[in-house]
């Protein structure tokens, strides 16, 4: 008797779930802010690593850097 249960119990979340429709996205990305990273340790994507070095960040991109010691891998 609980195997008939469990089987119409699946199957009408079956049903329920075929005819789900997902809520439309309410995502707003926040507006960029002009950020100033001192004196940090930057490694990139090859590899490198810029010790002691100051980055502006504007509007989502990196405009100029600063480095502090001299350049090491």
């Amino acid at each position: 008797m609980k195997k008939i249960y469990i089987l119409i119990s699946i199957i009408s979340f079956t049903l329920e779930a075929t005819n789900f429709e997902p809520y439309e996205s309410t995502y707003e990305p926040l507006p960029y802010t002009n950020t100033i990273l001192k004196n940090a340790n930057i490694y990139d994507g090859d590899g490198n690593e810029f010790l002691e070095t100051d980055i502006i960040i504007q509007n989502g991109k990196i405009i100029c850097n600063w480095q502090r010691s001299s350049w090491s891998r």
